[in-house]
């Protein structure tokens, strides 16, 4: 038994163990940090804007990705970089710590022995943290990615003069794409780099030269490599184009917009696309998706044939209802292929109809009576609730005037006694108390009872206001 609860106690010490160095090493960033510097620009005068709208080409091109896969170099790159970032910040400490304490060795006893412990442990902490093991730090394989250009930080107006890893470590960048521009008459010689913080150095340059009336055009064709590094994966993407505005469109029955969509990101392989809307006969497609290509879809609604429905009642001026949407008192005339029919009139019972399950384009129905009007139902029960509130209400002060009474005879009988009445004055004083006794608890259970009836009838007051509204 002994052996038992020390292997227990061991287990748990070792559980403790291990949850407790969890902490000090751990992931706090969900985002995939990416930056989009000004592109630097050499060109005669006329063309300084150029970088910046090559930058703001790029932020907005780039910005249909949304989710980043990190690889088995960066996650390793980003432990080790969470540990060197962790021993920074505990030496730091150490470094405050002790300039603090050399300043009061001197002066302040209290203080610097307070000091001298916090070292210690400050000291503790970095060994710990140097011998950490990077298979204890758990890395999300996948990250939002959010991306920040100039007009977000102004520092990233112009960053080949900054030493790219203090830029990126100062912001909070894991990528960086940055780059010049050189306009040479009617050639456009674009460098772009994407420079990664964790690997310290560019993981993808594109160098060209466009002609400038067909820069954008060419431009769209040449970035393709960078989606690839900044989502971490292959992957194609998909426009759609409706002839109808309205019309909704659904990808692997997610829905994706209205009308048109632009730039779908998707995994490489087969997808489904539907097409559907009010009006709308709904229209289902497959396509496959080859990997790092962009694919224009477009796709032409066909319209469902209209359909007119006479809906008549009687008596009439009933509220007629479709979907939710008032249409009109009856008799009224509606356009309906689907969808469910509400009626309601004021003394008469609801009624409700699926359009699907009718056989003609007209529809006649005769309301019945209510049984009871609702709103007389509630007036009827507020009228019982307050009747038996008026009850409980004036026997409520009845059992305190019998305790009242029986507590005065009470005395009234121990003071006979102990002065030594006559045992018929004692007798006539002990029949009284037991009478006020009786009285009391019996006025106390019918003020009880009555509260309690109250009770059951505020309930059914309640209730027949929720079925009201």
């Amino acid at each position: 038994m002994k052996k038992e609860i020390l292997a227990a106690v061991l287990f748990f010490s070792v559980l403790s163990v291990i949850f407790s160095e969890k902490l000090i090493i751990q992931e706090t960033e969900e985002n995939w940090n990416i930056g989009i510097s000004d592109l630097k620009t050499y060109v005669n005068d006329g063309y300084d804007f150029f970088g910046k709208s090559v930058s703001a080409y790029l932020l907005n091109k780039f910005s249909v990705c949304r989710t980043h896969q990190l690889s088995e170099n960066e996650i390793l790159n980003m432990k080790s970089d969470l540990k060197n970032r962790r021993t920074n910040i505990e030496e730091n400490n150490l470094s405050e710590k002790q300039i603090s304490y050399d300043k009061k060795y001197f002066t302040d006893e209290k203080n610097r022995k307070d000091l001298k412990n916090e070292i210690r442990d400050i000291k503790k902490l970095i060994k710990k943290v140097q011998k950490y093991k990077l298979d204890r730090i758990s890395i999300s394989s996948w990250k939002n990615i959010n991306f920040t250009g100039s007009a977000d930080n102004e520092k990233l107006v112009d960053a080949e003069k900054t030493a790219l890893y203090r830029l990126c470590s100062e912001n909070n960048l894991d990528y960086l794409i940055y780059g010049k521009v050189n306009i040479f008459e009617d050639v456009v010689f674009t460098d772009i780099s994407l420079y990664s913080r964790l690997d310290k150095k560019n993981i993808y340059t594109m160098s060209q030269a466009f002609d400038i009336k067909s820069y954008y055009s060419e431009l769209d064709e040449a970035v393709k490599p960078f989606f690839t590094k900044i989502l971490g994966k292959s992957w194609s993407s998909i426009s759609i184009l409706s002839d109808d505005k309205n019309a909704d469109i659904f990808i692997d029955d997610e829905y994706s917009g209205t009308g048109s969509i632009s730039e779908k990101i998707l995994d490489p392989g087969d997808h489904s696309i539907r097409i559907s809307g009010t009006g709308i006969k709904e229209k289902t497609f497959s396509v496959s998706l080859a990997e790092n290509q962009h694919y224009e879809f477009d796709a032409d609604s066909d319209y469902e044939e209209e359909k007119l429905l006479a809906v008549n009642t009687f008596p009439d001026e009933a509220d007629i209802y479709y979907d939710s949407l008032w249409q009109g008192k009856s008799p009224v005339v509606i356009n309906s292929n689907k969808g469910e029919i509400f009626i309601r009139k004021e003394g008469f019972r609801e009624q409700r109809v699926l359009v699907e399950d009718l056989e003609n384009n007209y529809i006649d129905f005769k309301l019945s009576p209510e049984l009871f009007k609702q709103k007389d139902y509630l007036l009827n029960k507020r009228d019982v609730f307050y009747k038996n509130l008026s009850w409980f209400v004036l026997s409520a002060p009845v059992p305190f005037f019998m305790f009242a009474v029986l507590n005065d005879y009470n005395n009234s009988y121990n003071s006979a006694v102990s002065s030594g009445e006559s045992i018929s004055e004692i007798d006539r004083l002990e029949k009284i108390r037991n009478y006020c006794y009786y009285g009391y608890y019996g006025t106390l259970f019918i003020s009880m009872s009555l509260f309690v009836n109250m009770i059951f009838h505020l309930d059914d007051y309640i209730k027949a206001g929720d079925i009201l509204e």
